[in-house]
């Protein structure tokens, strides 16, 4: 990703990785029981992704909108069984670390519409084209193995993207310990 970023920004104009590291502060809002969600989606609704979350519709029980308050969206996603990531437009090169980030720290099963670029937490999301989208869900959603999935990957993302002591510092200071 950091490529294509390059290519169209001045050359006087620095381009840096930002890191996306697991944070331990999300963990008083992680999962817990009753997930009566199969699909959470939280975004700008553009044509392509109302298109995507209403073919999803037809088979899931789905949350979705455009802004939540904090307190709802942690509702939201910790009652869900998977959190989706869809790119904003058929032709959009770019996945969202960012929204891949929240939901991996809150230790949920990422699902995600394949992009062309990828970024440094591909590794731990299930990436789907959008034909494919509702029969990977349907296989974690309808089953317990988005569970297991949520399980192994936050273990996984904790422990190989370990949040850096700067930033460490910076969180106990923000939200306090």
């Amino acid at each position: 990703q950091m490529a294509a970023y390059r290519a169209i920004v001045p050359d006087h104009v620095p381009v840096v990785p930002v890191p996306f590291p697991f944070c331990r502060h999300f963990e008083k809002n992680r999962r817990r029981a009753g997930h009566d969600i199969d699909v959470f989606f939280s975004g700008t609704q553009t044509r392509h992704r109302k298109m995507v979350v209403e073919l999803l519709k037809q088979r899931f029980q789905v949350c979705e909108g455009i802004f939540f308050p904090d307190y709802l969206r942690r509702e939201f996603v910790a009652r869900s069984k998977t959190c989706l990531s869809l790119r904003q437009s058929a032709n959009w090169q770019y996945p969202s670390p960012m929204r891949y980030w929240y939901y991996l720290n809150h230790g949920c099963c990422v699902v995600a519409e394949s992009s062309p670029q990828k970024c440094q937490l591909d590794n731990y999301v299930i990436s789907a084209s959008v034909e494919h989208l509702p029969d990977v869900i349907e296989e974690l959603a309808r089953t317990d193995l988005w569970q297991r999935v949520a399980r192994e990957t936050f273990e996984r993302y904790s422990a190989e993207y370990p949040c850096l002591p700067a930033a460490e510092e910076f969180l106990d200071r923000t939200f306090g310990k």
